[in-house]
């Protein structure tokens, strides 16, 4: 019985504690500008998502098993037609909180390795 007990606490240490077990969680993006834009990110399966002639605000939610220092997040907007004056702003949230957020007059990019 002492055994059984020492291999769960073995296990639960080994597995349950480790902070880069991949977990799921709530990401959400949103960006605003004064442009119609384009939009590039990283979706909910790892994958690239790009979406043309957006107007503000746009957002969209999903949730993402991450790993840390191992899954990327990646938010990007830029005018639609090549246009110099305006303003863009993304913000990248997980849980709830803000993790990345960026400001440009004619793009705007936040990302990293969460």
């Amino acid at each position: 019985m002492k055994t059984l007990l020492l291999l769960s606490l073995i296990a639960f240490l080994s597995f349950g504690c480790n902070p880069n077990n991949p977990t799921t969680h709530t990401v959400r993006y949103e960006t605003t500008g004064t442009l119609p834009y384009d939009i590039l990110y990283v979706n909910e399966t790892g994958s690239y998502n790009t979406l043309s002639q957006q107007t503000a605000p746009w957002s969209v939610e999903f949730e993402r098993v991450l790993e840390v220092n191992k899954s990327i997040l990646q938010l990007q907007a830029e005018s639609s037609d090549g246009s110099l004056t305006g303003w863009f702003t993304v913000k990248i949230y997980v849980d709830g909180s803000l993790w990345k957020n960026a400001e440009g007059d004619v793009a705007a990019a936040a990302s990293g390795t969460y």
